[in-house]
């Protein structure tokens, strides 16, 4: 390594190469309640996330959204494989 103006010459860091990383898949879901209180969105979730888990997938993030006009309760889950 040579010297210049009086400074030690610096060094090309090299990264350590990563493997390919295959993207996520994601899906999202909506529930809501259904008329007149006859099946939660809580229920219709829990029936279906037996059935996704079968498939690979697992629940990534999940949010209450609130309620609609019928006033039946609205609930966004996305699924990550």
């Amino acid at each position: 390594m040579q010297q210049q103006n009086g400074y030690p010459a610096q060094q090309q860091a090299q990264q350590p190469q990563q493997p390919m990383l295959q993207p996520i898949q994601q899906q999202t879901k909506f529930y809501k309640s259904g008329l007149f209180g006859f099946s939660s969105a809580a229920g219709r979730f829990e029936r279906d996330l037996h059935k996704m888990e079968k498939q690979g997938w697992k629940v990534g993030q999940y949010a209450f959204l609130g309620t609609n006009f019928w006033w039946q309760r609205c609930i966004a889950v996305t699924y990550q494989q």
